[in-house]
């Protein structure tokens, strides 16, 4: 039975709890209730498990990113310097071209490019001013003012019912 179905199910029993019935029929109720009560309890416990699973899973990749961004790093600073190396060797052998069976290289010009090295000494005519940041809302401003005054301020909604979990 899904949990779903095993919640109904309580529900239901746990009205009628209420209802007359004979003692014989009390009785299988109490029974029927504490067998789905067992079974919500394994259920509960799989999901927390499976849950705690991914959680682990989740470290495990975030580990295997960090590691996989590294080896990216470093292969990216390989090639960049072995390229590098290649343009000194060749400007070295004052060689603009070289020609293999199956690729040409050759030394190409780039475009020009600027290092500032003492921005306080531009004019302001080489400088940009970026556009003003957009006023972000204060949510923990907000929320101590809705549990001062008890008023939702305009503009927003709270929810004051929310549930979450706590396992032991």
């Amino acid at each position: 039975m899904k949990l779903l179905e095993l919640s109904e199910n309580l529900n239901l029993l746990y009205n009628l709890i209420g209802e007359e019935l004979t003692e014989e029929q009390q009785l299988q109720l109490g029974e029927i209730t504490m067998a789905l009560e067992a079974k919500l309890q394994d259920k509960a416990e799989s999901i927390v498990q499976f849950a705690n699973s991914l959680t682990c899973d989740i470290s495990q990749i975030d580990d295997e990113i960090k590691r996989l961004q590294a080896l990216k790093k470093s292969r990216k600073g390989k090639a960049e310097r072995l390229k590098e190396f290649l343009i000194f060797a060749m400007k070295r052998a004052d060689t603009e071209e070289i020609n293999t069976p199956t690729m040409t290289i050759k030394l190409k010009k780039l475009a020009d490019k600027i290092t500032i090295t003492a921005q306080e000494e531009l004019s302001e005519q080489f400088l940009r001013i970026p556009e003003p940041k957009t006023p972000e809302p204060d949510k923990r401003a907000l929320l101590a003012e809705f549990k001062k005054t008890g008023v939702v301020p305009a503009g927003c909604k709270i929810e004051t019912d929310r549930k979450g979990l706590n396992v032991k």
